[in-house]
């Protein structure tokens, strides 16, 4: 996954998203995605709770079961 991060729309198009990303992704590291979030202005969250509106879920989780 390639992103030109000088590009990034100056409005912070996921400003003040609560985003909660899970599991194992093929593309990009979790920690580069939730570098990217911070960037285009989201908020991301440490855990899921009744107030997270938005979840990012990898291809399988940290465990090794698969997302289906």
């Amino acid at each position: 996954m390639e992103v030109d991060e000088e590009n990034i729309d100056a409005e912070k198009p996921l400003s003040g998203l609560k985003i909660v990303c899970s599991g194992e992704f093929e593309l990009v590291s979790r920690k580069k995605l939730e570098e990217l979030i911070g960037k285009l202005g989201g908020l991301v969250m440490s855990g899921v709770s009744s107030r997270t509106p938005y979840l990012v879920v990898g291809y399988k989780l940290e465990d090794g079961r698969s997302v289906e």
